[in-house]
């Protein structure tokens, strides 16, 4: 099996994104592809992102990861070694009858400066090449040229085999965000993938391209239910919310005739809760065809059940229509920094996703530079993994004299905390218990503690 860790080297790379489309793009060769992500920056009892999509859209059992505070307590308590033991530990329990797994880095948004190194360990450790995804973000191209070849050396220093790097969001505006409608043309200085791809020579010699994958605001248009839920709104007239997508906002504070040229597919009029004028207007407009994603009502306003009868024809056709108690800057503020990151149950964002992705990554080139290994070496970490996995199927007890002493103590009791062995202490226990309280250690409760004497 082939294992590629995808390592995002800049925040808000969009690792899961391309993790999907990577996916898609390789099954779509007939490859057998599997996913993993060992670290999550997710609590326990809440579902990763990339696991929860995993899960309901692609029918593959990942089992719970190691969060993200797990890890950096591991990593301060046992070092690197402790955290790669119980990462090795983790991929014993994801289904590898694969030719390909996918496995996803920690990213540099959640884990700062622990991400390089992480990634590195991860890949070394599971036996991984490496896939670099980074999202420009207004880098020049020779400075991210020089920040790929950075990372790429200390990859290499650590004997970790580089595939090449995926440039993801090529294009995005410094704000990934819902954007508010403007009636000025705004010019801006965004590169496409052809010209930022042509200013990277040395970086395609070097680290090879594998995909170039431009900015589309529809990747990030949330359906209005999606808005609905993560703001708390009061719906007065469902419409098509569940279909719908908001593409932009328009936040109106002017008369009709003024606010006519945000009235496109897709957006999302904020306006105070008594402007039944641009009520109307907006359902004139749905009347005439424009899909828009909906109308919100801000100020905990609601309009004479006269006008909301004469707009029915257009509530009926799709238009929503929403509620808040908010005035319209807080409601279309928070409306703009809500999270446009894919929803677990969104099927066609996500299918949609995946298929863009797919069709700017090379998955030909990609399979054409896998290889396998001619031989297995064994880390350190997974040395240790097989060793302990060994000891708990044999079940021995193990007697230690001088169980008084520090370490002869700690040892005993990782051994019971890992299940490697039953220890027996050769001790006075009223001397074994005085220095676990000493060293704040809590004795497991099946240690044996015999005294010689």
């Amino acid at each position: 099996m082939n294992r590629i860790l995808l390592a995002p080297i800049s925040r808000r790379a969009g690792i899961t994104s391309v993790l999907l489309g990577i996916y898609h793009g390789l099954e779509r060769t007939g490859a057998r592809v599997g996913l993993m992500k060992p670290i999550s920056p997710v609590e326990d009892g809440n579902e990763d992102r990339t696991i929860g999509i995993a899960r309901q859209m692609l029918g593959l059992d990942h089992p719970d990861p190691i969060s993200l505070s797990e890890a950096h307590r591991l990593l301060d308590d046992d070092g690197e070694d402790g955290l790669m033991e119980r990462v090795i530990g983790f991929q014993q329990a994801v289904a590898d009858d694969v030719d390909i797994q996918l496995i996803e880095g920690v990213a540099p948004d959640n884990a700062g400066d622990y991400a390089g190194p992480v990634n590195a360990a991860l890949a070394r450790n599971l036996g991984a090449q490496v896939i670099f995804v980074a999202a420009p973000a207004g880098e020049t191209p020779e400075r991210l040229a020089r920040h790929l070849g950075l990372v790429a050396r200390a990859f290499e220093k650590r004997h970790v085999p580089v595939l090449g790097c995926i440039l993801n969001k090529v294009g995005a505006p410094e704000v990934e965000r819902l954007q508010v409608a403007s009636a000025h043309a705004v010019h801006t200085s965004l590169r496409n993938c052809g010209d930022y791809v042509d200013s990277l020579p040395a970086l395609v010699e070097e680290i090879p391209l594998i995909g170039c994958i431009p900015w589309q605001t529809k990747l990030i248009a949330p359906r209005v239910a999606d808005v609905v839920a993560s703001l708390t709104l009061d719906v007065l007239e469902a419409g098509h919310m569940q279909h719908r997508r908001v593409r932009h906002i328009l936040m109106v504070a002017r008369t009709v005739p003024n606010m006519l040229y945000g009235l496109e597919p897709g957006a999302l009029v904020i306006v105070p809760g008594d402007r039944e004028d641009i009520l109307r207007a907006c359902a004139l407009a749905e009347r005439n065809g424009s899909d828009l994603a909906g109308v919100l009502l801000t100020g905990g306003l609601q309009p004479d059940e006269g006008v909301h009868r004469l707009c029915a024809t257009a509530f009926d056709s799709g238009l929503a229509l929403l509620s808040t108690p908010w005035n319209t800057y807080t409601t279309a503020n928070r409306v703009a920094r809500m999270d446009v990151g894919l929803p677990r149950n969104d099927k066609a964002r996500i299918e949609h996703t995946m298929e863009f992705v797919a069709s700017h990554v090379d998955a030909d080139r990609l399979l054409d530079n896998i290889h396998v290994s001619p031989e297995m070496h064994l880390s350190p970490a997974a040395f240790r993994y097989r060793l302990v996995q060994q000891a708990r199927v044999a079940g021995k007890t193990i007697v230690l004299p001088e169980g008084d002493e520090p370490r002869t103590l700690e040892a005993a009791c990782t051994c019971h905390e890992k299940g490697i062995a039953k220890c027996v202490l050769l001790a006075k226990e009223s001397r074994v218990r005085h220095l676990a309280e000493a060293r704040k250690l809590t004795l497991p409760a099946d240690l044996e503690i015999i005294d010689p004497e």
